[in-house]
């Protein structure tokens, strides 16, 4: 019995590591960049879960989507918090909607985007942004969105999808945060801990000519990098890819940033959103840990008395002197006072 045991052991062990080498050859985890062509591979052997990251209504997900796709997206994920939106959702919440979507820790997932705007893989890379930080590391981006994959008359699906549920927990690294909130911003502008701010908007954001209604004040961190996201994705004429690497480390360089020293980068938008955006690129292209998103942005950050600034006089190696931070906005709860 012993010796039919063991053999049944070795035979598992030797399943369970070919299928291990199956997804591994399939996904070419050497780049968690993947193509239509890979996808759809990948799709046919059911060695991944597809999730569709389009900031569409439910009934524009149920048209057209990929086969077997499962809509999760930026909305689905955060919360008004106070008057702050875009904030993540507390962690059982979070556990709720992951489980929802049929995910568990090991899952092999591939998020896409629309692909129809030089901004749309922002909202693949917001997903996968969270997902990382919920514990769900196996994630991987299709380049250019739906648009290429309906451009290459690739095989749609409409109407629901079918998810077994999970009991989905989250395990998070301490170690290795994502997300950094106010606390950690207020740290850096007081010179208690260096590093660089990273502006993902626009100029007008930038400069404070927008005329955002989330925004109270309008214009920049302080010492802040202005590069808009919407710089790393190319034009392919029916939809949007991202560039190649080169070119996109030579975009940080030209806008100021140093790829060689070690301080780590905090990125920050109106919301997150877009701010996710950097982190991507700094992990998926870069290899670069140390990056964190700020939960809340300038939506939360332009409601305290902080410094904002309307110009770009400031540089990435400046710092504000240390001043008071008060929320104008009390229902802020938790975060109201530091």
């Amino acid at each position: 019995m012993a010796t039919i045991n063991k053999i049944l052991f070795v035979c598992l062990l030797s399943i369970i590591l070919t299928c291990s080498r199956s997804v591994a050859q399939n996904l070419n985890v050497d780049s968690k960049i993947l193509s239509t062509a890979q996808v759809e591979n990948a799709i046919k052997k059911g060695i991944v879960t597809v999730i569709d990251a389009r900031n569409i209504s439910e009934e524009d997900y149920l048209d057209e989507h990929l086969p077997g796709a499962i809509r999760l997206n930026n909305h689905m994920l955060t919360r008004v918090e106070g008057n702050v939106p875009g904030m993540l959702l507390p962690d059982r919440e979070l556990e709720k909607v992951i489980a929802n979507a049929g995910l568990s820790e090991d899952s092999n997932v591939v998020v896409y985007s629309a692909g129809e705007t030089p901004k749309d893989w922002v909202d693949a890379a917001r997903v996968i942004a969270i997902l990382n930080y919920s514990g769900i590391k196996n994630t991987f981006y299709m380049d250019g969105g739906l648009a290429k994959w309906d451009a290459e008359e690739r095989p749609l699906e409409e109407g629901a999808v079918r998810v077994n549920r999970t009991n989905f927990k989250i395990h998070r690294l301490e170690d290795q945060p994502i997300f950094c909130d106010l606390i950690k911003v207020k740290e850096i502008l007081d010179g208690k801990e260096s590093a660089y701010f990273i502006d993902a908007r626009n100029l007008d954001y930038f400069k404070g000519k927008d005329a955002d209604p989330r925004l109270v004040r309008h214009g920049h961190i302080p010492g802040a990098i202005l590069i808009p996201v919407s710089l790393f994705a190319k034009n392919e004429g029916d939809y949007y890819t991202l560039k190649p690497m080169s070119e996109i480390k030579e975009i940080l360089r030209s806008h100021g940033l140093s790829l060689d020293d070690g301080r780590p980068w905090i990125s920050y938008c109106n919301t997150g959103h877009l701010a996710s955006g950097i982190w991507f690129v700094a992990n998926y292209y870069l290899r670069k840990g140390s990056v964190w998103i700020y939960d809340g942005s300038m939506a939360q950050y332009a409601r305290t008395k902080l410094a904002v600034l309307k110009d770009s006089a400031w540089s990435g190696h400046q710092r504000l002197a240390k001043c008071n931070i008060e929320l104008h906005d009390k229902k802020i709860g938790v975060l109201s006072r530091y």
